[in-house]
């Protein structure tokens, strides 16, 4: 039977710890770490929920926590994604920030509309013009070929 051996916690000695610092900095050395970039968030509302959020030293999970939100929720504000108003509203608090809703349309904002009407012809029309292609599609099969295929 093999003998246990038991776990001694001990402090290094000044020797031990330059050890481990010369062979950490060689493993950075032989494995440098990849360069984290993050994209930088979209431009408006979620770039003021991400720049406040680390102005304030506050992670994604404390915001969300602050927020009564998951985690998830303030990762997708930052990355500018599709949020339910209410969840935006709720992480906007936490950070003690506001989100106010101005409607901007007004009668000199909305685009003008041509005057012209554009509308669909009327059923029975539409009809009449595939029948009209149909028969000429017949007879111009007709002329140049000579054939006639007819239901019998």
């Amino acid at each position: 039977m093999a003998k246990e051996l038991k776990h001694i916690n001990r402090q290094l000695t000044e020797e031990e710890r330059e050890q481990h610092a010369a062979i950490r900095e060689g493993a950075k050395q032989d494995f440098p770490p990849k360069a984290t970039t993050r994209p930088s968030p979209p431009p408006g509302i979620p770039s003021r929920i991400c720049n406040t959020r680390e102005q304030r030293g506050m992670t994604r999970y404390e915001v969300g926590q602050n927020a009564n939100v998951p985690s998830t929720v303030v990762r997708a504000i930052e990355r500018g994604d599709d949020v339910p108003l209410s969840q935006l509203k709720a992480v906007a608090a936490a950070l003690g920030l506001s989100i106010e809703l101005v409607e901007q349309a007004s009668a000199h904002a909305l685009p003008k509309r041509s005057h012209r009407r554009h509308t669909l012809p009327p059923l029975g029309e539409l009809f009449l013009r595939q029948v009209v292609l149909t028969r000429d599609l017949v007879s111009h099969l007709v002329t140049h070929t000579g054939d006639v295929y007819a239901d019998s």
